[in-house]
């Protein structure tokens, strides 16, 4: 039985947290004269996939299809980049030290 208020208080908290993050992302914008914005939001966008991939067993015991299949998406992506270039040592996994 779905619990209507707690999936209320999910999508608010999903919503929060989401929220910050964009408020914190636009806050990057022009920090650094000589960074293309498109390098900030290429740089989120595989970190985001990086810290995804750790969850992503777990997600995907629970997960439907669709959920699924964009989190196999989202790791090729990150994968592919990767490998392609000096972002290989840049990105780490979710507790590791930078």
């Amino acid at each position: 039985m779905v619990d209507e208020k707690q999936v209320q208080e999910a999508d608010a908290a999903v919503i929060q947290a989401v929220t910050a993050f964009v408020s914190e992302f636009e806050s990057m914008w022009g920090r650094w004269e000589n960074v293309a914005p498109a390098y900030v939001i290429e740089s989120a966008l595989l970190e985001l996939c990086t810290e995804l991939s750790v969850l992503a067993p777990e997600i995907k015991t629970v997960a439907g299809p669709a959920t699924v299949k964009l989190l196999d998406a989202l790791a090729a992506y990150r994968d592919s980049e990767l490998t392609s270039d000096h972002r290989v040592v840049r990105f780490r996994r979710r507790g590791s030290s930078s």
